[in-house]
């Protein structure tokens, strides 16, 4: 079994960097293909939809994985409340998208019909919701590598391949809205297809007030975040226009990879895995700890590296013509261990309850996003940039800090265990100021030895270290996922 769950790992992982590398790779073909105004428009409705997800999944999923007595009645409810209100909210938005083209909506030559294409992707929202709980379900199971599978499938098959199609053909925003309808369309059909023993259709009463109880809570703390996430989208749009919203969120799609990566891998496996351990809180401290350290030692490396070169991989995605991204691309970096962090933290939030208490902290989040993002709206988008990136910071503080209450961490222990990191950056940064140098002048022979030597020193020490680190943090998940899977 715990083979099997280090398996399942794997697979995630795997699948989510082969579509990682897939992203990459459509979007410096589609940023030759789509105008920054197309990719904004685009922005714009996932903007609106992940909003309205929000209120279409009621936070069933989360409620379902969380809960460690649950049984095929329980799941029968949390499926019926997922379908419910997804139907729902996909009504409503049509009859309002229907109303404000009838009453409202002026349309202007060459204009972005935003309602529209908010409406088409509307429609998908049953089956985006009803494939979430079905992955939930999977998870729950400790079941990973199928919904991996299935996820990477339809990405390839069901939005790059279409979209490539439909940009060719000339059908601007259009193609990437209907390859996300085709993509989610398609994802919800195939888990359906692969999940054994699914729920029936019933409300049970006593489990339906124990789903919306946790459920709504999860939803006001994830409205919070997606405010929070979205934010910067909605202020950018409206202070600096449509082809200013197509550079930042290029820009931040790209940057966020690293943590999208581990975000999905980690965030399908931990959190079913410490929901069933949630009451142990020594395990719960020893994994936290570990875990944090290899973040930090992960992607501390990763945001200085791609601050330093942002001009150049600017260049290299997008193209000459995307000049302009490369400073909020550098500036966005920076958040990327505090973003990744973060999510750690609001893993095991959530796995251990506390999700009335990690909805104010996400609420903070949002309003730090709206405030520090409009001051820094005045020095175009790269101010926006750093005012995101200092919001990302405080939100990164608040579920620290949560946690450290939580699992009884004091702040000289969190700190001590951070050492590892603080070495990777110190050599990280070394590393860069001697490629920097020596591209700028001509050292002499015997400098450049010495800095060789020093360098070879120095890497081999960080290897063992970090290599040291890893496999600590390994062991210690591998003592987790045994308990986990023997229900101790």
């Amino acid at each position: 079994m715990l083979n099997k769950s280090l398996s399942g790992i794997g697979w995630v992982t795997g699948f989510s960097l082969a579509q990682l590398v897939a992203n990459v790779l459509l979007t410096m073909i589609l940023a030759r293909l789509l105008s920054p105004e197309e990719f904004g428009s685009y922005a714009l409705c996932l903007v609106i939809i992940s909003f309205l997800q929000i209120f279409a999944q009621m936070g069933t999923g989360a409620a379902v994985i969380q809960a460690q007595d649950a049984n095929n009645e329980f799941l029968s409810s949390g499926l019926s409340i997922t379908l419910i209100a997804s139907i729902t909210v996909t009504i409503l938005t049509v009859i309002a998208v229907l109303l404000y083209d009838l009453t409202i909506y002026a349309p202007t030559p060459d204009g972005p019909n935003i309602h529209l294409y908010t409406g088409i992707m509307a429609l998908a929202l049953p089956v985006i919701t009803l494939a979430e709980y079905l992955q939930s379900l999977l998870n729950k199971r400790l079941l990973f590598k199928v919904p991996a599978g299935v996820n990477f499938v339809c990405y390839i098959s069901g939005f790059v391949v279409p979209s490539l199609f439909l940009a060719m053909y000339g059908k601007g925003v259009l193609a990437l809205i209907l390859a996300y309808v085709i993509q989610h369309t398609l994802r919800a059909i195939m888990l359906l297809a692969t999940l054994r023993d699914r729920p029936s259709l019933s409300l049970n009463a006593a489990d339906t007030r124990r789903i919306l109880r946790y459920g709504i809570g999860f939803s006001i703390a994830k409205i919070g975040n997606a405010g929070a996430l979205q934010a910067d989208n909605i202020i950018v749009a409206s202070t600096l226009g449509n082809a200013a919203l197509g550079i930042y969120s290029r820009s931040y799609q790209i940057i966020m990879s690293p943590v999208s990566l581990f975000a999905v891998a980690v965030d399908r496996v931990l959190f079913p895995v410490i929901s069933i351990r949630q009451t142990q809180v020594a395990a719960l401290k020893k994994m936290f700890l570990s875990t944090n350290c290899l973040i930090f030692m992960s992607f501390l490396p990763i945001s200085m590296i791609l601050f330093e070169y942002r001009h150049q991989l600017v260049n290299l995605v997008f193209g000459r013509s995307w000049a302009a991204a490369s400073d909020p691309f550098g500036i966005l970096a920076l958040a990327l261990p505090f973003r990744a962090s973060y999510r750690l933290s609001d893993i095991v939030a959530r796995a251990r309850g506390y999700v009335y208490r990690r909805a104010v902290a996400q609420w903070f989040y949002a309003a730090s996003i709206v405030v520090l993002g409009l001051v820094g709206s005045i020095w175009d988008v790269a101010g926006v940039a750093l005012g995101v990136t200092l919001a990302v910071a405080v939100n990164w503080s608040m579920m620290t800090i949560l946690t450290m209450r939580s699992l009884k961490i004091g702040t000289l222990e969190l700190i001590y265990s951070l050492r590892p990191a603080a070495f990777t950056l110190s050599v990280c940064y070394l590393m860069i100021v001697i490629i920097c140098l020596s591209g700028n002048q001509v050292m002499p022979f015997n400098t450049s030895m010495v800095v060789g030597s020093y360098c070879s020193f120095i890497s081999a020490l960080l290897v063992m270290f970090t290599a040291t680190s890893t496999l600590r943090t390994l062991r210690v998940w591998v003592r987790f996922y045994r308990a986990a899977r023997h229900g101790s």
